[in-house]
């Protein structure tokens, strides 16, 4: 089918293709129907960035609705977080922010790094399966980073106004 629509409590949450509903979805709803999501509450800044709850500013992808002072979701997917190593270049990433491993999964082709903010919220960062990389240990250090492109801002009720 080229054409999806995505139904919540009777109602039409999103119409698209496959495409547009993950990567550029309207509402967490949406975002986690399609894959996995690390969806925060936030704040929209004056600057065009987004303050979260875990006190980290980040930088997203401009929206319209996404003014001064609006809350909003910020969400990022999994695939787009990276995971900041000894003798990478993280300048090349605007968004960074710090935790603490809680957890690593091995998925077959992939592994799943679960890292814990300082508010306790927790990202997840998804990352190819290589044979020789380290897996991060419980209670380890953590840099994340990632585009401002990669994060989009939603309307807290699922729904752009206007």
């Amino acid at each position: 089918s080229d054409r999806l629509v995505l139904l919540t409590d009777g109602r039409i949450a999103q119409m698209g293709s496959s495409e547009d509903m993950y990567f550029r979805p309207l509402s967490g709803f949406a975002a986690d129907f399609l894959g996995s999501s690390n969806i925060w509450d936030a704040t929209m800044e004056s600057d065009g960035s987004a303050m979260l709850v875990s006190g980290d500013r980040v930088k997203v992808k401009p929206e319209a609705f996404a003014k001064p002072g609006t809350k909003v979701k910020t969400m990022v997917r999994p695939e787009n977080v990276n995971v900041i190593r000894p003798g990478d270049d993280e300048s090349r990433f605007e968004n960074r922010v710090n935790g603490k491993a809680i957890d690593t999964l091995i998925l077959g082709g992939v592994i799943k790094h679960y890292v814990q903010l300082n508010n306790n919220a927790v990202i997840i960062a998804q990352e190819l399966t290589r044979s020789g990389r380290r897996t991060l240990t419980r209670g380890q250090d953590v840099k994340l980073a990632w585009h401002p492109g990669d994060t989009l801002p939603l309307p807290p009720t699922g729904r752009i106004e206007g």
